[in-house]
């Protein structure tokens, strides 16, 4: 690459609530085709139910996860970005947020539809275990077996430290819908 180009730049997002084996892939994935630009939506929320995790969690596990990874860290920026609860301008303020990318690597419809419809390219992943590489499926699992135990093959150990925090697992096998 001569100095006058610059590098591409793959955006991908989401809640990462928590991160898992499925993320991971698409990360490297991702690292395939450039740095990778990682926004980390509903940045805003505390802790809930379909967000167990904090945003300063979330931050944690993806640094984590990355350096447990042995991937270049400068080949990454991670960006939190608060819900607008608007689909016309959800792609304005994440290019506002981010740097330049070029390219979206997405599994989600309604984020492929957005940036697409702005004129990004968007590269659907291939697939890594979605029926159980999912956060909702996690999340039951974590408040039903109130340990991570059976999740350990899905979620990086990393990761594991960070959703064994007392505090992390004591939130989440106290929640009741």
């Amino acid at each position: 690459m001569s100095s006058s180009e610059r590098p591409i730049r793959v955006l991908v997002a989401g809640r990462f609530q928590p991160v898992h084996s499925g993320h991971i892939s698409l990360i490297e994935q991702a690292l395939e085709l450039g740095d990778v630009v990682i926004v980390v939506g509903s940045a805003e929320k505390g802790r809930s139910w379909d967000d167990p995790f904090t945003c300063r969690e979330r931050l944690e596990m993806l640094k984590a996860a990355i350096k447990e990874k042995g991937w270049d860290a400068s080949r990454f920026t991670i960006i939190p970005v608060e819900d607008i609860h608007s689909n016309e301008l959800w792609v304005a303020k994440v290019e506002m947020l981010t740097p330049e990318f070029h390219t979206v690597m997405t599994g989600n419809r309604l984020v492929e539809h957005l940036f697409r419809e702005k004129g990004y390219t968007v590269v659907r992943p291939k697939a890594f275990r979605p029926e159980v590489c999912s956060g909702r499926y996690i999340r039951e699992k974590l408040r039903a077996e109130k340990s991570l135990s059976p999740l350990r093959s899905i979620v990086p150990p990393s990761v594991s430290r960070i959703i064994n925090k007392p505090d992390v697992l004591r939130f989440i096998s106290s929640q009741k819908r």
